[in-house]
């Protein structure tokens, strides 16, 4: 909006904006159907051509009292965040990709959501990218209404493979297991196998301790994984550029307000199940493209 008001170089004039708190947007138009107002959201779950809305910082609508929000506290977070990796150097660093976060399925999302309308919303996904349409409340296929969980089962995964480079742990464990509907059979299958190795080695996956934002300073590489609810929006990434370490972002077509500043090879790295360990081999051997990255 205030980029808005520059290209006009006069105030807007008083607006009503519909809040999208589902972080994907909507595929109503405007003035047509269901929408009649301007579409505000905070996140792009598909990137940026298939859902409409205007993307904007999270504001944590639903939070009260409004500490996450605050602005104070975020200032002081993260300079505790800035001191704390002021006192790590590089040297005194685990060579790991960390994470921390809640591995789940979203059955009890589909079971909220039972409602005509959020039925064929939930469909429209699906058979956008060539699925059968959901089962809501039944525990079957982990759809793309599931993207978020889907990557952060597979990432999971790699500590399992390699957890000399990878501490990408679940505080709550309870990964989807049912990819049956998913048309690309091998990627059917790696879900499938590394959601058996998951839980096969829970106890090295799980892990209930609180991990402060400080203490991500301990780690060489911080990894961002997609939201679990929908796949989309994520609070974990505000903080990462704070702690000196290389960010890696999951490799997911998700996209927020600042999107457009971030440039893959300076501001983070893209990765996946298929080239982390790639990527973190490289970085190991060449310090001056870490330390570039890492500024």
């Amino acid at each position: 909006l205030a980029s808005a008001q520059r290209v006009r170089k006069k105030p807007l004039p008083n607006t009503v904006f519909w809040p999208d708190l589902s972080s994907k947007g909507s595929k109503v138009v405007p003035g047509k159907g269901e929408m009649k107002y301007p579409e505000i959201v905070i996140a792009k779950k598909t990137g940026y051509g298939e859902f409409c809305g205007i993307l904007i910082p999270n504001p944590y609508p639903n939070h009260e009292p409004a500490h996450i929000g605050d602005l104070e506290l975020w200032r002081y977070t993260i300079d505790e965040i800035h001191a704390a990796a002021k006192a790590r150097p590089v040297n005194r660093r685990l060579a790991k990709v960390f994470w921390r976060g809640a591995c789940q399925n979203n059955e009890w999302q589909r079971q909220r959501h039972h409602s005509v309308n959020d039925q064929r919303a939930l469909n429209s996904i699906g058979l956008a990218k060539g699925m059968s349409t959901f089962n809501i409340g039944d525990g079957a296929c982990a759809g793309d209404f599931e993207s978020g969980n889907r990557a952060r089962l597979l990432a999971a995964s790699l500590t399992v493979s390699d957890s000399k480079h990878f501490d990408v742990k679940c505080q709550i464990l309870d990964p989807p297991q049912n990819f049956t509907c998913i048309k690309d059979k091998a990627y059917a299958a790696e879900l499938t196998q590394a959601s058996k190795d998951v839980l096969e080695n829970s106890r090295t996956i799980e892990d209930e301790a609180w991990i402060d934002g400080t203490d991500y300073t301990k780690y060489k590489y911080l990894l961002n994984l997609p939201g679990k609810t929908t796949g989309s929006y994520s609070r974990n990434l505000n903080h990462l550029w704070a702690t000196g370490g290389v960010v890696l972002l999951w490799d997911e077509p998700i996209v927020e307000w600042y999107y457009p500043l971030l440039e893959t090879g300076v501001t983070h790295l893209v990765v996946n199940r298929s080239t982390a360990k790639k990527v973190i081999k490289r970085l190991e051997t060449n310090k001056k493209e870490y330390k570039r990255l890492a500024a």
